[in-house]
């Protein structure tokens, strides 16, 4: 399975963790920040929830930072850069 189909049903599982990733976001935003680390975010996702997903076996993977990242700036256009991003090699 692809990494975008893993990531697609990891998040239709467990949708809190983009809740608390664009919340996470729009503080650093508030602050001024023009450029961020996505990881950052993520990692304070990861205290916040303390890993607590609907299948104890399903953890965040780090391949889905950057899926997150580009879900936050499609979905809000105008903080498009906010986050590094390099060209996929894989889907």
């Amino acid at each position: 399975m692809s990494i975008q189909k893993r990531f697609e049903k990891f998040h239709s599982y467990n949708p809190l963790v983009y809740y608390f990733f664009k919340l996470f976001t729009f503080e650093v935003i508030a602050k001024g920040y023009q450029r961020f680390s996505a990881d950052a975010i993520m990692h304070r996702v990861r205290w916040k929830t303390k890993i607590e997903t609907l299948n104890e076996k399903f953890k965040i993977n780090n391949d889905y930072v950057a899926l997150y990242a580009r879900m936050f700036m499609d979905d809000f256009p105008q903080f498009v850069g906010l986050f590094e991003t390099r060209r996929r090699k894989t889907t």
